[in-house]
């Protein structure tokens, strides 16, 4: 919708989370693709190494706001260098439900 520059929210940026609650997943899962890259910890080169330091490319999922509609979608894999950075990449943070 942002790059083909045609719908209402074509706002050039990335936006808050819910702006699209139409796109929820099944599990209730907001803006897993198309608002900015997100950030894995898994290197891009192997992808079972989720190491917390080190300056190897990792692992970006999900497109951003500007990118081509072909490669916005969570399966999409992309690589960066942790230190680079952009309007169009971020990361998101999850983490479990208190159990009851």
């Amino acid at each position: 919708e942002t790059y083909d520059k045609v719908g209402p929210n074509y706002l050039q940026a990335s936006s808050a989370v819910g702006v699209y609650p139409q796109d929820a997943s099944p599990y209730g899962v907001m803006d897993m693709s198309g608002n900015v890259w997100e950030w894995c910890l898994n290197l891009y080169g192997n992808a079972a190494n989720v190491q917390l330091a080190g300056n190897e490319r990792r692992v970006l999922r999900g497109g951003s706001w500007g990118n081509y509609s072909n490669l916005v979608r969570a399966a999409f894999r992309y690589l960066s260098f942790p230190n680079d950075r952009g309007d169009s990449s971020g990361f998101r943070v999850a983490v479990s439900a208190p159990v009851s």
